[in-house]
């Protein structure tokens, strides 16, 4: 979705990509007599998958994080099918307990057979937008989906 709004008057965000997506109606009219495009279902974010060894797709991981106050942000990186990488900016009191509690988390949602990793940085990408990607894959996600839906 790329919209423009002008609801704030000092601050229009004018074709301010919001990261959606959504699927279009076919219909131009609403109910209410307005025309213009119509929108029939709100998709939400596109974002990538976890592929783990046993064959499934985990998403929306965020949660991961919620609770650690030692993390300051945190992004998950895949490429390879066997291990993730948990990519983590640390306050100064962030230890040995903070990745265990990770860890433990991380293998309720993403089994036992997956090798989970941590690597420490200062900083976590932006995309163009200023936001970053909480999960990164750079498997082909695309042939992910359509083997978990064709097995």
């Amino acid at each position: 979705v790329v919209a423009t709004g002008f609801a704030n008057r000092l601050f229009p965000l004018i074709r301010y990509d919001i990261g959606d997506w959504i699927t279009l109606s076919r219909a131009t009219e609403c109910p209410c007599g307005r025309t213009g495009r119509l929108v029939d279902r709100i998709e939400g974010r596109r974002e990538d998958y976890i592929a783990t060894p046993d064959g499934r797709l985990v998403g929306r991981l965020d949660h991961l994080f919620k609770d650690t106050v030692n993390v300051i942000e945190a992004q998950i990186l895949q490429s390879e099918i066997e291990q993730v990488v948990f990519r983590i900016v640390k306050r100064p009191e962030y230890g040995p307990n903070d990745e265990e509690e990770i860890t433990r988390m991380a293998r309720l949602r993403l089994g036992s057979s997956i090798k989970i990793e941590f690597e420490h940085v200062d900083r976590i990408e932006r995309t163009a937008g200023g936001k970053f990607r909480f999960i990164v894959s750079e498997l082909n996600q695309e042939e992910l989906l359509r083997e978990l839906v064709e097995s």
